[in-house]
């Protein structure tokens, strides 16, 4: 049953709810049911150098404001910066990495806001 949940496997949906036996789930008690899956990173590198990767896109700004903006998981080596052709993302990602920027020169902890689906989702 727990690999059942794990999986998101829903014997009672697909019409075997009689497969599903009497076996009990622990995956409510399990570290990864209790943290979630992040929606992002954000790290930063010398001299000002950020970056932040979702499932979807990896933006890297450096000092400057140069931008570099990958598809993921598509372009593992990131060799093809798609900035001009998704201004849209990249700007959204920008806004992002400036919010939390901006909270971390606050005292507090900081609060991530959620990411719109299409910064998450490798689904194009």
């Amino acid at each position: 049953a727990t690999l059942l949940d794990w999986f998101g496997i829903d014997l009672a949906k697909m019409g075997s709810a009689e497969m599903a036996g009497d076996g009990k789930s622990l995956w409510s008690i399990s570290p990864g049911a209790r943290l979630g899956w992040r929606q992002q990173v954000v790290s930063r590198g010398e001299e000002g150098q950020m970056a932040i990767r979702t499932p979807a896109w990896l933006l890297k700004q450096v000092a400057s404001g140069a931008k570099e903006l990958f598809a993921k998981p598509d372009d593992r080596w990131e060799v093809n910066d798609v900035s001009m052709l998704c201004p849209d993302v990249a700007d959204r990602l920008l806004a992002y990495l400036a919010e939390y920027r901006a909270q971390c020169n606050e005292a507090g902890p900081i609060d991530p806001r959620e990411l719109d689906d299409d910064l998450v989702s490798p689904e194009r």
